[in-house]
């Protein structure tokens, strides 16, 4: 009874923790959030230039990695939810291309 009573006492907590998590780090950016995209992107652009990365240290290296590693998944999630199908998009077996099409009358 006690271990019921305690999952019971974490479930609103994570509740909230997630929907935190949901409000914070999943919505898509806002009018605001672009002056510091750009600026955050300017500045990554300005550092593979100068070639400064080479002055990082191995934890800078991997961190930043690891973000670019996550970013990269969540376009391909994005990707998986947008098509509804993880082996991509369903195409018709009958469907033909349209520059394919002309390209088979002029030949």
């Amino acid at each position: 009874m006690h271990s019921q009573s305690l999952c019971s006492s974490k479930l609103p907590r994570r509740k909230a923790l997630w929907k935190d998590c949901w409000h914070k780090e999943l919505k898509p950016p806002t009018r605001e959030d672009w002056p510091t995209i750009k600026k955050d992107f300017k500045q990554m652009m300005d550092i593979i230039a100068s070639r400064s990365y080479t002055q990082w240290t191995v934890m800078d290296t991997l961190v930043r990695t690891c973000i670019a590693v996550e970013i990269i998944c969540w376009f391909f999630v994005g990707e998986a939810i947008g098509r509804r199908s993880f082996a991509g998009y369903i195409v018709p077996a009958n469907y033909i291309d349209k520059k394919l099409a002309n390209m088979a009358k002029h030949h």
